[in-house]
């Protein structure tokens, strides 16, 4: 007598909990199954050179993936001509904190889908900085939540577009 009636009045509790544990279950399964939605990594780059780009020399060009908030920051505010000074200390200073994909690129030169390879891996954002010889301008972009994007350099500027 005593068996069957404990065991009725507990039923209902015991399956919410069962149902509860159940979702839970699910819900952690379920989220590592769905691919991951985070930022998009850069993993391309093209670019296109005007003529008339820096008098008609060539340029340097730089993509800098940043690794530390702190330090995306500080770079964030550098301009162009104190990035190309400082950036061989700079990667000797933070060593795994930033990767620098490098070019020199010439006035009419056109180069399409330029992999990146795993330098964007794990960082939280890219900068691009360009060496124009002449002007006082920044140079310098941010890309952020872009898998592929053109880079246009015109005569003593250029501009991130996203592709």
């Amino acid at each position: 007598m005593n068996a069957g009636s404990g065991s009725g009045s507990g039923h209902p509790l015991r399956r919410m909990r069962l149902g509860v544990a159940l979702g839970l279950v699910l819900t952690v399964l379920g989220c590592s199954w769905l691919p991951f939605t985070g930022p998009k990594r850069l993993s391309e780059v093209s670019v296109f050179v005007t003529t008339d780009v820096n008098g008609g020399y060539p340029v340097a060009l730089d993509l800098v993936f940043v690794r530390n908030q702190k330090l995306f920051d500080q770079l964030s505010n550098m301009r162009a001509a104190e990035w190309f000074a400082n950036r061989d200390d700079l990667r000797r200073q933070q060593p795994g904190a930033i990767s620098v994909r490098s070019w020199e690129v010439v006035p009419g030169q056109q180069a399409r889908n330029l992999p990146v390879g795993d330098d964007s891996r794990g960082s939280i954002g890219t900068l691009v900085f360009v060496d124009y010889t002449a002007g006082e301008g920044s140079y310098r972009a941010s890309i952020k939540d872009r898998s592929s994007v053109r880079l246009i350099l015109k005569k003593n500027d250029f501009e991130v577009v996203k592709e």
